[in-house]
Parts: structure tokens; sequence; C-alpha cells
């Protein structure tokens, strides 16, 4: 019986959260092998390439097509994600990794006060709720 589409994304949330986690303790035992974090940023963005080009390969060619109006925001979020990869493994190898999660994770405070901030969002309370929750 498939999930609900709510529940189902509950699942790939948890699972990404484990995930994520777990990738920077696998990153922290790399490292002690004497892997570099910019080793790791590009196999990681090699094997995440080739995994994303498997799964949609089946679906056919136009699941693959960027439109070319969309490569430079493409080119420029390629260049934040690897920015953000190499900052958070260069972390995990500097500090223990659970101090390296938890500075992450204070990305959503840090979006919400811009959004607040530049952005016009008005601080409602869910968000606030959502805020308080994510600092425990």
């Amino acid at each position: 019986m498939p999930l609900e589409p709510r529940r189902r994304g509950l699942l790939f949330v948890l699972l990404a959260a484990l995930l994520w986690a777990s990738g920077a303790v696998v990153g922290k035992a790399l490292f002690a092998q004497g892997l570099t974090p910019a080793a790791l940023v590009q196999a990681r963005c090699a094997v995440g390439a080739i995994a994303l080009l498997l799964c949609l390969a089946p679906f056919g060619r136009r699941h693959l097509a960027i439109p070319l109006r969309d490569v430079p925001a493409f080119l420029v979020l390629g260049a934040v994600m690897g920015g953000v990869q190499s900052c958070y493994l260069r972390a995990v190898a500097a500090i223990p990794v659970a101090a390296a999660i938890l500075l992450q994770y204070s990305s959503a405070f840090l979006v919400l006060c811009f959004s607040v901030a530049f952005l016009g969002e008005r601080l409602t309370r869910p968000k606030a709720a959502a805020l308080a929750l994510a600092a425990g």
C-alpha cells in the first residue's frame, strides 16, 4: 500500500537527516584515514551526479535536459552547493561532528532572520514555533 504524500514526505525528511548525519561521521572516519575534505567534496559531487543520472535516465532524455536559459542558474547553484559542502566538510575535519552539524542546522535561524529583515516576510506564529522547536 503506497504512503500518502505527507507521510512519504516525512519519511524522506527523516531519511535525509539520517543520511546527512551519517555522512559527517563517515567523512570524519575518512579524514582519519588521510582523505582530504577537498577530495571528499569532489567524490561526493561525482557520485551524486552519477546517481542522479542513473535515477533520471530511465524516464527519458527530457528529464536530463536543462533549458539553455537555466544553465547560469544551475552553474550558480552548483558553485554554491560545492562551497557549502567544502565549508561543511572542512568543519567536520576540524571540529567534532556534533558541533559541525549543530552549526549547519543554525542556517534555519539565519534564513528566517534574513527573510524577515530583507525580503519582507512576516514572522508568523508557525515560523516562530518552528524556530523555537529547532532551537531546542
